[in-house]
């Protein structure tokens, strides 16, 4: 059984490692950032300090806004991750025909992963709706 997990374990890395690939920035065209032997500088004397936000009501619409994208790819990769522990407690659950406890585990197991996902998907669902609220 652990040399199973551990065959699972290692067939996750190389997958894993293709998110961690470096990625190449263009910076040209940047007033006062310069790429050199792999470093980033940036000389904030060059910027022009532009923003979107010029007052009280723009801050808190900039705040939500950020806000409901953050909410969103959290809640989005969290229900992901939830499908595959539905997924691997249903294997689970057709494995223990026979054992009384392990089926009640694998049952309570994907209990616990629905309601996650409908309370990840209640929260994404109220900040958007604050987000239309408030905007």
């Amino acid at each position: 059984m652990k040399s199973k997990r551990i065959k699972y374990l290692l067939s996750l890395v190389p997958s894993t490692l293709l998110f961690l690939a470096p990625i190449s920035v263009n910076a040209t065209g940047l007033d006062g950032v310069s790429i050199s032997g792999g470093k980033v500088t940036v000389d904030v004397s060059k910027g022009t300090g532009v923003s979107d936000v010029t007052d009280l009501a723009g801050f808190w619409n900039k705040i939500f806004s950020v806000g409901r994208l953050v909410i969103s790819g959290v809640t989005g990769i969290a229900a992901i991750a939830l499908v595959g522990i539905f997924a691997y407690k249903a294997v689970a659950l057709s494995k223990s025909s026979n054992n009384p406890k392990e089926r009640k585990d694998a049952l309570d197991g994907m209990l616990y992963a629905f309601i996650g996902a409908a309370l990840l998907g209640g929260a994404s669902l109220l900040s958007g709706l604050a987000y239309g609220l408030f905007q």
